[in-house]
C-alpha cells in the first residue's frame, strides 16, 4: 500500500515490504484477448469442457486473493483484528444485492454448498433430538439431489429419526410440469398416515443430469402443503441462472461463488430467511463466535485461508467489464452451450436431455448408443479414457510450580462428575493451554481418566506438533488432535485428527457430510466438496525443510524451548516479575509477569495494552489477564501485584532484538509513568478518531 513512512511506523509495516496495492484495471469492456490472458493458467492442452464441477477463476482475481494472502502472512494480528471481519462483510453486502435479499445478515459466507447443507441439516436433526419434530416426519429431496447432499441428509436425518422420501425425476424431460407432478406426489406420500413433512430439499440446477428445476413453483406448493422449511440447493446457480431470493421464497438458499461466478476455491454463500428456524442455525465448525449469529459464525471457524472468501469485490469488477455484466455472461453462456449441445446431437445421432428453457449454461446431449455406456462404471471408464487419451474433462491453577497442581485439581473434577452415581463420559485435555501457556502432563491423566472409568479422552493439542514430542501410542488417548500449521510450519489451515482404533473411533464422522459418508473418516475429511486442499499436500515439503535444521524437528523444538526460556527469564528479570511456569512446563511459548504498575485489572485492559504495544511499538504479544487470588485481594492495588501476563514465543526466524524492543518498550511505558491504564483514555480517543483513517488505507487496494 501507498502511505508515507510515518504510517508504515504507525502499523509496524516496512518501507521495504513488497507492495500490496492492487493493480488498477481499465473499466473499458473487455476483449477477446484479455478473456484468453485471464484464463492463460488454464492447460491449453485440455478441451475444458466442465466448468461445472469445479469453476474458473481469472488471473486478475487470483492476483487479488495473492493480496490479501499478504496481508495476513505480513501481519496475521492486524489482518485479524482490523480487516478480516469488515472486508467479509463487504463481500456479504455484494452477495446481498446480488441475490436480492432483505438483510445483510441473511447472508453467510462458508466453504462450499455441501457445508451449507451441513448447517441447514443440522438444526433439522436438532428438532428431531429435542421433539421438535416427531419420529417418522418427512423430509422430502429430489433423486437427482448432488451425492453429498443426499448423503448428508440421511446421516443427520434418518440417524435423528426422520423418514427421507426422495423425489423421482423423469429423465430426459420436456417440461416443468412432469416436475411438478412428481413433487406433488411426494409430497402426499410424505404427509400420509398423519405424518408432517419438515422440510423440502430442492435443487435448483441438478448436477447430473443437468436440469434447471422450477424452484419458485416448487416452493410455493410447499407452502400451500404446510411443509415447514425450503431448502434451495443451488451449487450451480449464481452466474448460471438468475437469483431472487424474496420471489423465490425458500428459508434457505445456498450456491457455491467458485463455480460460476470467477471465485477462487473455495466459497459459498448460505442465505437464511429471517425467520424463527434461521435462529438455529449454527456453523458444525463450532469457534468462540457461538451464539452470536451465523454470518459471525461462519466468519471465524479458526485458523484458515479466508481470502477466497474476501475477493467478491475483485470479481464483481471483472464481470462488470463484460457487456451486461454477469446477467450478459450468463446469457451468452446459455445459448452458445444449447448451440453446441445440438450440434453435438446432430453429429452422433441423439438428442439433448431437455429443452433450452430448461438448461442454463450446461446442457445434457446423448451419447451414440454403441459406446455401451450401460453403468455408472461404465460411464466412468470413459469419462476416464476422454481424459486420459483426448485430452477432454467434461478451571486450572495459575502461575503453576509442578505438575502436581494440575494433577490434583483434575482428581477433584473427575470426582465430582462421578458424584450422584453420574459417569464421566468424555475428558477433554490440553496438552498446552493456549492462554495462559502452560504444558499439560497429558500421559498422566489420561492414565487416571482410565483408572476412573472414563470412557473416552480426547487431547486437544493444539499447539504440540513442533513443539513438544507426541507418542499418540504412549498418551493412550482415544483421540488426539494438532495444528500442523502452527508449529510445524505448514501454511494454514491443515490439522491432524488421530482417532485410536475402538468402538467410539466408528462412529466419527466429518460435520460437512459428501458422498464419502460411511466410508471412514480418513477417507470423509479427504473430500468435503470443493475447497483448497493445498495445505494438506505440502507435508513432505514441511518434513524436507525441517530435515535441514540440525536435528530435524527436535532439533528446532529444543532450541526454541532454550531460548524462550532465556528470553522469558531476561524479561522478567527486566520488569522485576516471574515466569508463570518452571522450564520443564514450557515449549516454545513461556508466560511472563509484567510490572504491577501498567494496572492489568481486566481482559479488556490486556486487549488495551497488547493493542497499544502493536500499533505504537510494533511488538505483537499476546497479553493474559490473571486475576488476584482471594488471598492477594488486600494488595490489588499495590504496584507490586502481577496481574498481566505476555505470552511470548519463539521460532526459528525470532531474533534476541524481537525480545529488546518488548523490554524495553515496556521499560518505556514504566519509565514514563503514563501507562497505568486509567490514562489510557485520551490515547483511546485519538487511536478511535484515526482508526478509520488506517482501514481505508489498508483496503486502498480494493478500490
Amino acid at each position: 500500500m501507498e502511505s508515507n513512512s510515518g504510517d508504515h511506523a504507525e502499523n509496524g509495516r516496512h518501507d521495504d515490504g513488497p507492495s500490496l496495492k492492487k493493480p488498477k484495471h481499465s473499466l473499458l469492456p473487455i476483449t477477446a484477448a484479455e478473456i484468453r490472458s485471464e484464463f492463460a493458467h488454464h492447460d491449453p492442452a485440455v478441451a475444458r469442457i466442465n466448468n461445472g464441477s469445479f469453476g474458473c477463476c481469472p488471473s486478475s482475481v487470483f492476483a487479488a486473493q495473492y493480496q490479501w494472502q499478504l496481508l495476513f502472512i505480513r501481519q496475521p494480528d492486524h489482518f485479524y483484528i482490523n480487516l478480516l471481519q469488515p472486508s467479509i462483510l463487504r463481500s456479504r453486502l455484494l452477495v446481498k444485492d446480488l441475490i436480492n435479499a432483505d438483510d445483510v445478515d441473511e447472508v453467510s459466507l462458508v466453504d462450499n454448498a455441501t457445508t451449507a447443507a451441513a448447517i441447514v441439516l443440522q438444526q433439522i436433526s436438532w428438532a428431531f433430538f429435542q421433539g421438535s419434530f416427531s419420529k417418522g416426519d418427512a423430509v422430502v429431496m429430489l433423486h437427482y439431489a448432488y451425492g453429498s447432499v443426499k448423503k448428508s441428509i440421511h446421516a443427520y436425518v434418518s440417524r435423528a429419526g426422520g423418514h427421507v422420501i426422495e423425489v423421482p425425476l423423469p429423465f430426459p424431460v420436456s417440461s416443468d410440469d412432469e416436475i411438478i407432478d412428481e413433487f406433488r406426489k411426494a409430497l402426499a406420500l410424505g404427509k400420509s398416515n398423519g405424518r408432517r413433512v419438515r422440510l423440502a430439499v430442492i435443487d435448483h440446477i441438478t448436477s447430473m443430469p443437468s436440469v434447471v428445476i422450477p424452484v419458485k413453483v416448487l416452493t410455493r406448493i410447499c407452502r400451500e402443503e404446510g411443509v415447514d422449511q425450503v431448502f434451495i440447493d443451488a451449487a450451480h446457480a449464481i452466474g448460471n441462472v438468475e437469483i431472487d431470493v424474496k420471489d423465490i421464497g425458500a428459508d434457505f438458499y445456498t450456491s457455491n461463488l467458485h463455480k460460476w461466478f470467477f471465485c477462487p476455491p473455495a466459497v459459498a454463500f448460505l442465505y437464511s430467511r429471517k425467520c424463527t428456524a434461521s435462529a438455529d442455525l449454527h456453523h458444525p465448525v463450532v469457534s468462540d463466535r457461538y451464539g452470536r449469529g451465523l454470518p459471525l459464525e461462519s466468519g471465524w471457524i479458526g485458523t484458515r485461508d479466508y481470502s477466497a472468501q474476501l475477493v467478491v469485490p475483485s470479481v464483481v469488477e471483472f464481470v462488470n467489464r463484460f457487456e451486461g455484466g454477469i446477467d450478459g455472461i450468463r446469457k451468452s453462456n446459455h445459448e452458445k452451450v444449447v448451440e453446441m449441445g445440438n450440434m453435438l446431437a446432430e453429429a452422433w445421432g441423439t438428442y439433448t436431455g431437455s429443452p433450452p428453457e430448461m438448461c442454463c449454461s450446461m446442457i445434457m446431449v446423448g451419447m451414440p448408443g454403441c459406446l455401451g455406456v450401460a453403468s455408472s462404471d461404465d460411464a466412468l471408464k470413459l469419462r476416464t479414457h476422454l481424459r486420459d487419451k483426448f485430452q477432454v474433462e467434461v478451571p486450572l491453577p495459575f502461575p503453576v510450580s509442578s505438575d502436581d497442581e494440575i494433577i490434583d485439581e483434575f482428581r477433584k473434577a473427575l470426582a465430582l462428575g462421578k458424584s450422584n452415581g453420574r459417569r464421566v463420559r468424555l475428558a477433554v485435555i490440553d496438552h498446552i493451554t493456549s492462554m495462559p501457556s502452560v504444558v499439560i502432563p497429558v500421559k498422566v491423566l489420561t492414565r487416571i481418566c482410565r483408572e476412573e472409568g472414563v470412557d473416552q479422552v480426547f487431547i486437544d493439542a493444539a499447539h504440540a506438533i513442533g513443539n513438544v514430542e507426541i507418542d499418540v501410542k504412549d498418551i493412550g488417548a482415544d483421540f488426539y488432535t494438532s495444528n500442523l500449521h502452527k508449529w510445524f510450519f505448514c501454511p494454514p489451515a491443515v490439522a491432524f485428527l488421530y482417532s485410536r482404533k475402538c468402538t467410539a473411533s466408528a462412529d466419527l464422522h466429518h460435520p460437512v457430510v459428501s458422498d464419502r459418508y460411511g466410508r471412514g473418516l480418513p477417507l470423509e475429511s479427504g473430500w468435503i466438496g470443493t475447497r483448497d486442499y493445498s495445505a494438506q499436500l505440502v507435508v513432505p515439503s514441511v518434513v524436507e525443510f525441517v530435515n535441514r535444521f540440525e536435528g530435524g524437528i527436535d532439533g528446532i523444538r529444543k532450541s526454541n524451548h532454550e531460548r524462550v526460556v532465556e528470553m522469558g527469564n531476561m524479561l522478567a528479570e527486566a520488569w522485576g516479575t516471574y515466569t508463570g511456569s518452571p522450564p520443564e512446563m514450557c515449549c516454545s511459548m513461556i508466560m511472563v509477569g509484567m510490572p504491577g504498575c501498567l494496572g492489568v485489572a481486566s481482559n479488556d485492559d490486556a486487549l488495551k495494552l497488547r493493542t497499544h504495544l502493536r500499533d505504537k511499538f510494533q511488538v505483537e504479544v499476546p497479553i493474559y489477564y490473571n486475576p488476584p487470588k482471594a488471598f492477594e485481594e488486600q494488595a490489588k492495588d499495590s504496584v507490586s501485584l502481577v496481574t498481566g501476563f505476555a505470552r511470548i514465543s519463539h521460532q526459528v526466524y525470532n531474533t534476541v532484538e524481537d525480545y529488546y524492543m518488548f523490554r524495553d518498550a515496556i521499560n518505556k511505558l514504566v519509565h514514563d509513568g503514563c501507562f497505568l491504564l486509567e490514562k489510557l483514555e485520551v490515547f483511546e480517543a485519538r487511536r478511535n478518531c484515526s482508526r478509520v483513517h488506517d482501514l481505508a488505507r489498508d483496503l486502498e487496494f480494493l478500490e
